[in-house]
């Protein structure tokens, strides 16, 4: 760990967009530093300066100029959120977490269709760039200016980390089955939405419950959030109704996505971290965002956006051996796996 000028260990300052809550990554990376850099001064900040007034803004402006001073290192998981900071002459490090953020994949998206991207106006300026994945990294490689960059390669992100630890998926399926007790001993199948579906996106509206959780196979179960089965699942039988949990709000949806054996969403942040685990991963045709454009362009057979898509052809690719062999390259193209823990690789450069 690095020593300022009169002998105390230099802050870290973990920087987050004020338009987005704060990043997961960046709050499993808070709570690791903290265990293992004991006496580290760590700082969360959020750079919300639009829905503040005037006076509010000049005093936040006078805790930057104290935060960011006497080689204090910056760590973001977004290049937006310490784009104005970056501008600023700053002495210390700044470390990028490469989070598959939705402007990442919407960068990609323009690449593929041969149009212009501005992310380098976002993520330029940083000093050291954990990737997280092959995706990120050379994505980063074609857009951005990394040639004095220190890229921290082969680490995936804190959230894949977790994700990855086998006790962590334990221990949320026991608080689960606190709620749902028929869910022990059972494989999870996760179907999860992030905010509100698309409207363009009515699919899921015409999805059988029924005959999804009829052809269910034996031993498995779904855990889900999706609005539109909730509305049916008062209906179905009781022989369906123990096949199922509806978790919305029941605990933090990453939580719910690392205990699955099989996770379904369009989230690309949740299913990035996911394929770290090396576990079979289903883009969901959900709420038009850029990781279901990307998927459904790079890993069309892995899109779901038809109600046989659920109903059915699912359940025949989910086994992890046949997936694994038709798909490991997705999964390695976003995530590296969890033999290294992030948190310990970022120390060695703290």
């Amino acid at each position: 760990m690095e020593h300022t000028t009169d002998g105390r260990i230099a802050s870290i300052v973990l920087v987050n967009d004020w338009r987005r809550e704060f990043a997961t990554d960046l709050q499993l990376l808070y709570q690791q530093l903290s265990e293992k850099c004991e006496d580290a001064a760590l700082e969360a900040y959020r750079t919300d300066k639009t829905k503040v007034s005037f006076l509010a803004r000049e005093g936040m402006g006078r805790e930057e100029a104290q935060l960011f001073t006497d080689g204090e290192t910056l760590i973001s998981a977004e290049g937006m959120a310490g784009i104005s900071l970056l501008k600023k002459k700053h002495t210390g490090k700044r470390i990028l977490i490469g989070t598959p953020a939705p402007q990442l994949f919407n960068a990609q998206n323009a690449l593929d269709r041969k149009r212009p991207t501005n992310i380098a106006h976002f993520y330029d300026g940083f000093t050291h760039v954990l990737p997280g994945s092959p995706f990120v990294r050379n994505l980063l490689k074609k857009t951005c200016h990394l040639r004095s960059v220190q890229v921290l390669d082969e680490v995936c992100t804190p959230l894949g980390y977790w994700m990855g630890q086998p006790q962590r998926a334990q221990s949320v399926k026991r608080d689960l089955e606190g709620l749902y007790p028929w869910l022990q001993g059972k494989r999870i199948l996760a179907i999860l939405g992030s905010g509100q579906p698309d409207k363009r996106v009515a699919f899921l509206e015409r999805v059988s419950l029924q005959t999804m959780l009829d052809s269910l196979p034996e031993g498995w179960a779904i855990v889900t959030n999706v609005e539109a089965f909730l509305k049916r699942a008062a209906s179905l039988p009781p022989s369906c109704q123990e096949k199922l949990a509806y978790v919305n709000r029941c605990q933090e949806t990453y939580k719910t996505a690392a205990m699955a054996d099989v996770l379904v969403t369009g989230h690309g942040i949740w299913a990035c971290a996911f394929a770290a685990s090396r576990k079979p991963v289903f883009a969901l045709a959900y709420g038009n965002t850029g990781f279901e454009q990307y998927m459904h362009r790079h890993y069309p057979d892995l899109y779901l956006s038809k109600e046989a898509d659920l109903e059915k052809h699912l359940y025949e690719q989910m086994d992890k051996k046949v997936y694994l062999s038709r798909h490991k390259d997705m999964l390695t193209y976003l995530s590296y796996d969890t033999h290294t823990d992030p948190t310990d690789c970022l120390m060695n450069v703290l």
